[in-house]
């Protein structure tokens, strides 16, 4: 029975909302994903008043070494601070302490620039799934999704595919166009799961050359990865 937030818009500003970002404009887009995801909830008490919100516990200085109350230093991370995923932006140069600090062009950078496409990146979706907007069930839970391949390869026993915690210890890579944060792994390893996997490869190469879709099942290895369990045209 209350509003849990609100964002408002300058008019003033010059935006462009569609397309090519022209110059001298802000890409509306982007301004609005940074605006909205912090009404979700990304945003950053950092022990103001002495309160801490979920996104501060995920901010570490170093392995083991959290830094809730933000400051120079403060890095997302979703492994204990073994993995330094972006870098948080430092409030006593300006902006909120959960945004970035700007190492790259993003959404969720503390302030923007115009004339470029601020995007809604990997890590960014990592953020809003941490904070509860995941959607498709913890690390080691089966999923399922359907698409169109636009990207398929196959490489040598070790090649892997990605950094960490996205890495893929497979032999088979499926990008899917309607899954851009995600990517798919598919092992074809000498052992006794090979027959059933050579055949899902033989469905997956199909799908790839007529460019229908394709469902798969698969096993969620990361934020951004999954380990195909199994393939039917779809």
């Amino acid at each position: 029975m209350s509003d849990d937030g609100g964002t408002t818009f300058g008019a003033g500003q010059p935006y462009t909302f569609s397309g090519e970002i022209m110059p001298g404009t802000f890409d509306f887009q982007g301004v609005a994903a940074h605006e909205i995801s912090e009404v979700m909830g990304r945003v950053g008490l950092s022990g103001g008043g002495n309160a801490f919100s979920l996104i501060d516990n995920f901010s570490y200085t170093g392995p083991g070494t959290k830094g809730l109350r933000g400051g120079p230093g403060n890095n997302f991370s979703i492994d204990n601070g073994t993995t330094l995923l972006m870098l948080f932006n430092d409030s006593a140069l300006g902006g909120d302490t959960r945004d970035w600090a700007g190492g790259t062009i993003d959404a969720f950078n503390a302030f923007a620039s115009q004339g470029v496409v601020f995007p809604v990146s990997a890590v960014d979706w990592q953020v809003m799934d941490v904070i509860g907007y995941g959607g498709d069930g913890p690390i080691g839970s089966v999923a399922e999704t359907v698409g169109r391949i636009k990207f398929l390869r196959a490489h040598e026993l070790g090649s892997g595919y990605g950094k960490a915690p996205n890495f893929l210890d497979c032999e088979v890579i499926v990008l899917l166009a309607e899954e851009p944060l995600r990517s798919f792994g598919l092992k074809l390893r000498a052992d006794a799961e090979r027959p059933a996997r050579w055949e899902m490869f033989e469905l997956l190469r199909s799908a790839f050359a007529a460019n229908s879709p394709v469902r798969l099942d698969y096993v969620k290895t990361g934020p951004g990865t999954g380990e195909i369990i199994r393939v039917a045209n779809s």
